[in-house]
């Protein structure tokens, strides 16, 4: 049986990651029933490190 993700899920990925790639973000939000894609131009792997307050509201707005 296959394992259900019910709750609105953002997948943030900086557009200068060199670790992983933005097709790998992409399939993940797409094969996510609720997958959001927040694409941060510029920032890198690391990017909580920067936009650590823009994910957080994220989180509150979408957990309500």
């Amino acid at each position: 049986m296959p394992r259900v993700v019910s709750t609105p899920v953002n997948v943030w990925h900086g557009g200068a990651d060199g670790l992983v790639p933005l097709a790998h973000a992409e399939q993940l939000a797409d094969e996510l029933p609720s997958g959001t894609l927040c694409r941060v131009a510029g920032a890198g792997h690391f990017l909580h490190a920067t936009h650590g307050r823009a994910i957080m509201d994220a989180l509150r707005t979408t957990l309500g």
